[in-house]
């Protein structure tokens, strides 16, 4: 069984975040991806390889939204 930070739970996660952006709850997409990406971060490391694509469909999301300024500060983290 899979614990709810296991690497698998994280990825069906993000998964619904895409949901949420494709019907427009940009909201709710942010707050499931920095979840994700807090949760990969405090059990996988700051420099875990499965951070790069939570954070890029952040900075995507923040850019669609037009949120330049914090679209570029996650730009640079990956």
């Amino acid at each position: 069984a899979y614990g709810p930070v296991h690497i698998e739970v994280l990825n069906l996660k993000h998964k619904i975040s895409d949901v949420c952006f494709s019907q427009g709850k940009y909201q709710e997409a942010e707050t499931v991806l920095k979840q994700v990406i807090d949760d990969i971060e405090k059990n996988y490391g700051s420099d875990a390889e499965e951070l790069i694509n939570p954070l890029k469909s952040l900075a995507e999301l923040y850019y669609f939204d037009l949120k330049i300024p914090e679209a570029d500060i996650v730009y640079q983290k990956i």
